[in-house]
C-alpha cells in the first residue's frame, strides 16, 4: 500500500494533468475556430470581390454597348439625313430647271 502523502501527491498530480490537457484541448478547440472562421470570411470576402468586380464588368459592357448602340444610331440618322438631302437637291435641282426653261421659254415667246 501507497502512504497517504504518496496517494494525495498522485491525485495532485492527475487533476494538475487532466487540468492541463483540458486547457490544452480547449486551446487547440479555440484556435481550430479561430482558423475556421478566418477561412470562412476569406472565402466570403472573395465571394464579395468576385460579385462586385463582376457586377461592375456588367455594368461598364452595358455603358459601352449603350454608347455603341448610341453612336451607331447617329452615325445612321446622320447617313439618313445626308441621303435625304442629296435625293431632295437632286429631285429639286430638274424642278428648277424645268421651271426656268419654261420661264424663259415664255419670255422669249
Amino acid at each position: 500500500m501507497m502512504p497517504p502523502t504518496c496517494r494525495i501527491e498522485l491525485r495532485l498530480q492527475l487533476h494538475n494533468d487532466a487540468a492541463i490537457a483540458l486547457r490544452l484541448q480547449l486551446l487547440n478547440d479555440a484556435a481550430t475556430a479561430l482558423r475556421l472562421q478566418l477561412h470562412n470570411d476569406a472565402a466570403i470576402a472573395l465571394r464579395l470581390q468576385l460579385y462586385n468586380d463582376a457586377a461592375t464588368a456588367l455594368r461598364l459592357q452595358l455603358h459601352n454597348d449603350v454608347a455603341i448602340a448610341l453612336r451607331l444610331q447617329l452615325h445612321n440618322d446622320a447617313a439618313i439625313a445626308l441621303r435625304l438631302q442629296l435625293h431632295n437637291a437632286a429631285a429639286t435641282a430638274p424642278r428648277l430647271q424645268l421651271h426656268n426653261d419654261a420661264a424663259t421659254a415664255l419670255r422669249l415667246q
